[in-house]
């Protein structure tokens, strides 16, 4: 978890302070919202339906790579025909079979191009 100072930090980055003739002016950095999980690599536990299906879908919508989760292959495959993008992986997972959270957790990240822990 990040610390207060780290957080201060991280926000004050977008912020510029300087003195023009005895006045402090500050000028803020907007952050752009739609670029901001681009390239970003997302596991979303029970993305097949409801919250999780719609979450999928607005990260999908801003260039994040998504793998969904569900104990139902069914409707794993019916959200990726719904969603109907290249960056929506699908994995066949009960997050409380604690026995096999690692394999499936390995499966997730090369899904996403990423390196097995």
């Amino acid at each position: 978890m990040m610390s207060f100072l780290g957080k201060l930090y991280s926000f004050l980055k977008y912020i510029k302070f300087w003195r023009d003739r005895g006045i402090v002016k500050l000028n803020i950095a907007q952050v752009e919202y739609s670029q901001i999980l681009a390239n970003k690599r997302i596991v979303i536990t029970g993305g097949s339906s409801g919250i999780g299906l719609s979450m999928a879908n607005k990260f999908l919508s801003v260039g994040a790579k998504v793998v969904i989760t569900g104990r139902n292959k069914e409707s794993l495959l019916q959200a990726q025909a719904n969603l109907s993008n290249p960056n929506l992986y699908i994995l066949e997972w009960d997050v409380s079979d604690i026995d096999n959270m690692d394999i499936k957790f390995n499966e997730a990240v090369k899904m996403l191009g990423g390196v097995i822990l």
